[in-house]
């Protein structure tokens, strides 16, 4: 059969279909043409926004922050406020909520007299930043640690790690001794642990004329120490943790061990700790030792084991690492999918073309994310689209081909533009479909008030809809053209290079020729398929509602889906010995000021608001004042504040401590000299506007730190008027203003008091605390004076701030999936216009999306940030496989709801089946890598996959046999055209 085109064939209708449009017909006859046109598009589109959209990622780890919510609004102030007093003194902005690291390993000296007062190996003050920080926890809830067997078990495991630290040279050494004793100068620090403290004990009681002051082995250790002597120990530990230090030095309490040691009564923890003191420079060899397994505990110890250095840094480099090997699963994931293309398409030209054209809808469609809408933050996690896309276009792919497939069984010995003309419209058109619900949905979690999520689903969205493009402009004329190679090549006879030309183009069609067997009507995998859907059918007055029921729970349990324990975002799978670490050191004790504690301001002066812009996160608010405050000129504000700082530390949900300016400055004018008055002492709030500002000028000088707190409109004006850069002072120190008191005006006043939360304490307990807090603030507003700015006064915490963001993350997972679903309802609506058809199609989706988020809580996922993303994915995914069987259910030409069915499966049930077998297979490969996050892709991927495949045969397919539309019934568009008409339309 030739392949040339004659006039006549041309502009004839094809078989079985009407008459295509110019482009198709175009795109039909000049394949090659259109195909190197397109390729030529995208490749300009590719360079455009490659080159002079500048392509660049951001940083990975900015903007995980809502903004643009009544807390975030709150937050962009406080913010702004720190970043004025920061550019000021030609220091770096964006004061970002503070790191996630562990609690500073920073240990004080002893106070009052102490029976060990002199540690036996001369610990100094000055611990810090990369010691290696080692947790245990006893295997068995209720245990105690401070156990001789316990101890010993620690205590062997110190001298084993101390000798690693010796050999490998990595540990921290004293360079003098303060006590004029230089036997110890050049030595290694000894860890530090509650094992230390018996050691000490032992030392001072068994050896008090200071011999054998060398580190005394655990068998001898414990050999010299009773029961007793250990219950005696815990006892005051115990103790001066409550009531202050004496014996004990005060670093034995910055986290040796857990809380339960001193707020349970009991005098045991199931948690200790041990510092390791490591030399500067050391981080890299410490991770050595981590991944060679020699700071693995050994034996059956009976506690496990945990262990970081003190800012997290082995976690992080185990991140870069495992990145690496994870995104190896990711490019065997897409290999999986590109096989699977060559498998169901029997041709690696088409496979070859696939890759190509998913690989240009990245670039491309960043042409169209940074120039066209004009986004800059582009966030590394966009790079995951690939993947997705990867999938999307696999599945249009699959469609694609059966179409070709499906038009030849029907129209046999036609010519490939007659194939073309007749079924690329119809894959076009099914594409569509499933493009339009899928991109509607990624764009619709662009609701969430998180930039990277909301940059990761517009990205994602905008590469969904260039894939469709490039599937139909470049995919669908490679077709047409394979077909005429193929239908070239059988002409010629045999010949030494048509076999192997045919498995390039079409493996079977090879195999077929030279076996000489002749090209089947219908495959195997429609066969089975048909007769699977035909089973499931026949049980459709069991399965459908029976299925309706299970459903309506699995919407009850997704519903419920808890929020994080911690707010801390979890990198690895709980097994990890990282991850155990970051959770275990939430239970430590310490007694200073650490990461245990969170501090809430209380801001007058300015108003809640974000003048940056929400989707870049390098833009920053700029301070938006409330001209209502006035604390010099009215006496009455100053007085009403010294009471509220008061009142403030004695609610329940605040500690004693404090710093609010107005009662230090307070104090601070009682010990001034007064010249009215010849005298001190008589100097005191309030004062007149203008003693005020002299004197709270000349206190807030005398401490940098206090322009945080006290705000004046000389700096506000400099610094919004962006004279700051480059200007403040030539590193000369601060920025100091030139406008005198009396033209001076305070704009903003912090009260800064410490709350009773942290940052990562669980979900429902910030929660608890944001409203206690809210609702104080809000019953304290109508007894302020105007001029305190009493509309506009509010407080604000990094840590509630942080809440809001997982509070927003999961509203906004609930809502998106509700706009997306909407979104599909609309696009299969106008697709068919049969109201029946799309609610069952609706239904059919809502239950994909219950079923995954009920199998996640069943699995006890969480709805942290990683979760939220998966969903995110879920929601787009979840659509295409419905979405065709819907479409084709309505183009059958069959008459009956059983036929229509099947036919709908016949046409259709392919394509779907090896969509769901590629990304399936991609996402279970993926359940091997180390990062949690790519395995809960995985497994979202898996589980929507093989959800909304049987969703199709155990559900949509009895319920279309069951009570599905036949003829006119339920379709809205029959009212617009008669009968007749459309029987002489389709003729």
């Amino acid at each position: 059969m030739g392949y040339e085109v004659t006039e006549d064939r041309e502009h004839a209708p094809v078989k079985g279909g009407q008459r295509a449009n110019f482009l198709v017909r175009f795109m039909a006859y000049r394949p090659c043409l259109v195909m190197l046109l397109a390729l030529l598009f995208a490749l300009v589109l590719s360079a455009l926004g490659m080159v002079i959209g500048e392509f660049e990622v951001s940083a990975d780890n900015d903007g995980w922050n809502s903004r643009n919510t009544p807390v975030a609004n709150k937050a962009a102030q406080d913010s702004a406020r720190l970043n004025l007093w920061a550019a000021l003194r030609g220091e770096e902005q964006d004061y970002r909520r503070r790191s996630l690291q562990l609690f500073s390993a920073e240990l004080g000296s002893g106070s009052g007299a102490s029976a060990i007062s002199e540690p036996a190996f001369n610990i100094d003050d000055d611990f810090h930043g990369h010691d290696l920080l080692a947790l245990y926890r006893m295997k068995k809830k209720g245990e105690n640690a401070v156990t001789r067997q316990s101890l010993m078990e620690i205590c062997e495991y110190e001298v084993k790690v101390f000798s690693i630290q010796v050999r490998e040279d990595v540990c921290r050494r004293h360079d003098w001794d303060h006590n004029g004793n230089n036997e110890l100068v050049g030595q290694c620090y000894q860890p530090l642990s509650f094992v230390t403290l018996i050691r000490e004990y032992v030392f001072l009681t068994k050896y008090p004329n200071g011999e054998n002051r060398k580190f005394v082995p655990c068998d001898k250790l414990f050999s010299e120490v009773t029961d007793e002597d250990i219950e005696a120990i815990a006892d005051l530990y115990a103790y001066e943790a409550k009531y202050g230090s004496n014996q004990i030095p005060d670093y034995y309490f910055n986290g040796l061990t857990g809380k339960d040691m001193v707020n349970d009564g009991a005098n045991e923890t199931m948690l200790l700790r041990t510092i390791f003191p490591m030399r500067e420079g050391s981080v890299d060899r410490a991770y050595d030792l981590h991944t060679s397994g020699k700071l693995e505990a050994t034996g059956k110890e009976v506690w496990s084991l945990a262990y970081d250095v003190g800012d997290a840094e082995l976690t992080d480099m185990l991140i870069d690492d495992v990145l690496q090997e994870d995104m190896i699963m990711a490019v065997a994931a897409t290999a999986i999918i590109l096989f699977l293309i060559w498998f169901h398409t029997r041709s690696v030209f088409m496979a070859f073309v696939g890759v190509i054209q998913v690989a240009l809808s990245f670039p491309s469609a960043y042409f169209a994310y940074k120039l066209l809408l004009g986004f800059k933050f582009f966030p590394f996690l966009n790079f995951l689209a690939m993947f997705v896309v990867m999938g999307i276009g696999a599945d249009d792919i699959f469609v694609l081909f059966d179409k070709f497939e499906q038009a030849a069984q029907r129209n046999p010995g036609a010519t490939a533009y007659e194939l073309g003309c007749e079924a690329i419209p119809q894959a076009s058109y099914a594409m569509l479909l499933t493009s339009l619900t899928t991109a509607g949905a990624f764009f619709s979690t662009a609701i969430t008030p998180v930039a990277p999520i909301r940059m990761f689903a517009v990205f994602l969205g905008m590469m969904t809809l260039f894939d469709y493009l490039f599937v139909v402009i470049i995919c669908a004329p490679a077709m047409v053209l394979q077909i005429r190679w193929v239908q070239a090549i059988n002409t010629k006879g045999p010949h030494a290079l048509r076999y192997l030309k045919l498995s390039l183009l079409d493996f079977s069609k090879s195999c077929a020729s030279c076996c000489g067997g002749k090209p089947k009507e219908e495959t195997i995998t429609q066969k089975v398929l048909v007769i699977f859907a035909k089973g499931t059918t026949a049980l459709r007055y069991i399965l459908v509602p029976g299925l309706l029921a299970l459903f309506a729970y699995f919407t009850v349990v997704s519903l419920d889906i808890p929020m994080p324990e911690s707010s801390e975002v979890q990198l690895f799978p709980d097994s990890h010995i990282f991850t155990k670490w970051s959770k275990w050191k939430n239970d430590l004790y310490f007694s200073g000021d650490g990461e245990e504690t969170s501090w809430v301001r209380v801001v007058f002066g300015l108003k809640p608001g974000d003048t940056g812009n929400e989707n870049d996160p390098s833009s920053k608010s700029d301070v938006i004042l409330d001209d209502s405050f006035d604390v010099a000129g009215d006496p009455e504000v100053q007085n009403w504040i010294l009471k509220y700082c008061d009142d403030l530390k004695a609610q329940s949900f605040t500690t004693q401590r404090a710093d609010c300016p107005l009662n230090r400055f307070d104090s601070w004018l009682r010990q001034q000299y007064n010249p009215d008055t010849n005298s001190y002492g008589t100097l005191s709030l309030p004062l007149p506007a203008s003693e005020f500002k002299k004197w709270i000028l000349t206190w807030r000088e005398r401490s940098d730190h206090r322009a945080k707190f006290v705000g004046l409109k000389s700096e506000i004006d400099y610094y919004q008027s962006g004279q700051w850069k480059g200007q403040h002072n030539d590193g000369q120190g601060p920025y100091r203003p030139s406008t005198s008191y009396e033209e001076e005006e305070i704009r903003f006043l912090v009260l800064n008091v410490e709350a009773t939360v942290k940052w990562n304490d669980p979900y429902n307990k910030l929660k608890s605390q944001f409203y206690q807090w809210s609702d104080y603030i809000e019953s304290t507003r109508p007894g302020a004076p105007v001029k305190a700015g009493k509309e506009h006064f509010f407080f604000v915490s990094e840590d509630f701030h942080w809440w809001d963001t997982n509070r927003q993350m999961k509203n906004s997972a609930y809502f998106s999936a509700l706009l997306s679903v909407a979104m599909a309802t609309v696009v299969i609506f106008v697709s068919n216009g049969n109201v029946l058809l799309t609610l069952y199609s609706i239904i059919s989706i809502f239950c994909i999306l219950v079923t995954v988020a009920a199998t996640t809580v069943a699995m006890g996922w969480e709805l942290g940030f990683l979760e939220a993303i998966c969903f995110a994915i879920l929601v787009g995914l979840s659509c295409d496989f419905i979405v065709h069987i819907a479409h084709a259910y309505k183009e059958s030409k069959k008459e009956t709801r059983r036929e229509k069915t099947l036919d709908a499966i016949w046409a259709m049930g392919p394509p779907v089946l090896f969509a769901a077998v590629s990304t399936s297979l991609a996402g279970a490969l993926l359940f091997n890598c180390t990062i949690l996050f790519y395995t809960k892709f995985g497994a979202i991927l898996l589980f929507t996959m093989a959800y909304s495949f049987l969703m199709i045969f155990v559900f949509l397919a009895p319920l279309l046999v069951l009570a599905g539309p036949t003829g006119n019934f339920g379709s809205v568009y029959s009212l617009f055209y008669s009968k007749k008409g459309e029987e002489a339309e389709a003729k």
